[in-house]
């Protein structure tokens, strides 16, 4: 575990995804974790990653005890598939959530489904490498790792 909120922010996520089945308009709040890390970029690099994000505490809580924990292979930390991923994520979730627009409970149901995709790919990834193979590629960490570049450069001229 990273940080002592980590071990609430567990338990944070796995009610978001109870609520979520029964109140599918609660997925909305998913929101929050998709622009936190890259505002708190803007500040703090990727503190939000390693020390508040909800799935990495559940990684870190749950899906550690059973990976083999082996090295996460160089092409998913690649630019070239963190930016796939980034692209391929937010078209889906754009085509999904301009077909739920004005339905807060299908809309909500958007943020649920990505959430649950992504989780699973996650597990079936941390089966096999690490617990972490995701965030290696994941898009709101790796926009976080944007602003963090954009940042120091910024600051350097």
């Amino acid at each position: 575990m990273r940080s002592p909120m980590q071990s609430y922010m567990f338990w944070v996520f796995l009610a978001f995804l109870a609520v979520g089945v029964f109140y599918p308009a609660v997925g909305v709040i998913a929101l929050t974790c998709m622009l936190a890390p890259v505002i708190v970029a803007f500040w703090r690099g990727r503190w939000w990653c390693g020390n508040v994000c909800p799935r990495g505490s559940f990684y870190d809580q749950l899906l550690r005890r059973i990976s083999p924990q082996k090295k996460t292979p160089a092409f998913f930390r690649h630019p070239w598939f963190r930016a796939f991923m980034v692209a391929f994520i937010f078209v889906m979730f754009s085509v999904q959530m301009h077909a739920a627009w004005g339905n807060i409970s299908a809309m909500g149901m958007v943020f649920l489904v990505l959430i649950g995709v992504t989780t699973l790919a996650a597990i079936l990834l941390g089966l096999f490498f690490n617990s972490r193979t995701w965030c290696n590629f994941c898009p709101m960490g790796t926009l976080a790792m944007l602003v963090t570049r954009f940042r120091r450069r910024s600051r350097a001229l």
